[in-house]
């Protein structure tokens, strides 16, 4: 039992470190010709955009549920490829609205 235990943790434990590293962080993008309002709007903006990118992946790509007999390392690794689409739409939206990465 213990082994079936160890087979679930290992691959939820290392979604959890992926899912809380992969996040972009809104003090990393400036955009001078923005003022503190503005900038923030466009970061919420590029936030709610991100996000359901994030959940359009994971609805399209997901295999079930928990209780469905899909197996549960594949809808692992759809939930990485999710966050991996959030944070590119993230970083393309603030791009496209004149952010650049601070240094």
């Amino acid at each position: 039992m213990n082994t079936a235990t160890g087979l679930i943790a290992v691959p939820a434990l290392l979604l959890l470190v992926s899912c809380a590293s992969s996040g972009s962080s809104a003090n990393a993008w400036t955009n001078t010709s923005l003022g503190e309002a503005q900038r923030q709007q466009v970061l919420d903006r590029c936030l709610e955009q991100a996000r359901a990118a994030e959940t359009t992946y994971y609805d399209e790509h997901s295999r079930g549920d928990a209780n469905s007999a899909s197996p549960f390392i594949n809808n692992l690794k759809v939930r990485q490829r999710s966050v991996a689409a959030r944070s590119q739409s993230y970083e393309a939206c603030l791009l496209a609205a004149g952010f650049s990465r601070q240094p």
